[in-house]
């Protein structure tokens, strides 16, 4: 099967939980939003969830644009951004009100008895197919 390249969204009100004093979000939460954006990307790229039981996070990076406050809808766009032999990288922008509050990225690696291990022929061919861009880097 054929998977289109695609930007999967994940929508998110931030909670009261989720903010300081001043009503602005915890820089953690992106982290938090970028893991529940992971699976939706991985769900609707059809790949199989116990997937995750092999995928390790490795490297996580959030660039902040705007402050983002309580009770605002976000939307997070997430897409498969970069495909290595046992690594795969997921670019994330976080929107609020269609303006970008953050952006970044999270590298999973397929670990397999505790060792990084090339990704499966079959879940390599689903994540090519959902390649997208833009590749966004830390600065």
């Amino acid at each position: 099967m054929y998977i289109m390249p695609m930007k999967s969204k994940t929508r998110h009100v931030v909670a009261l939980s989720e903010t300081d004093a001043t009503s602005a979000i915890y820089y953690s939460v992106y982290l938090e939003l970028f893991d529940r954006a992971r699976v939706d990307m991985y769900r609707d790229a059809s790949l199989p969830i116990s997937l995750f039981y092999n995928m390790r996070a490795k490297a996580a990076y959030v660039e902040f644009s705007r402050i983002v406050k309580f009770l605002d809808e976000l939307e997070i766009l997430s897409w498969f951004c970069r495909l290595g032999t046992t690594s795969v990288k997921m670019c994330h922008q976080v929107l609020t009100g269609g303006e970008e509050a953050a952006r970044g990225y999270v590298v999973d690696v397929y670990v397999v008895g505790g060792k990084p291990t090339r990704i499966p022929d079959d879940i390599r061919a689903k994540i090519s197919s959902a390649l997208d861009t833009p590749e966004f880097t830390a600065k």
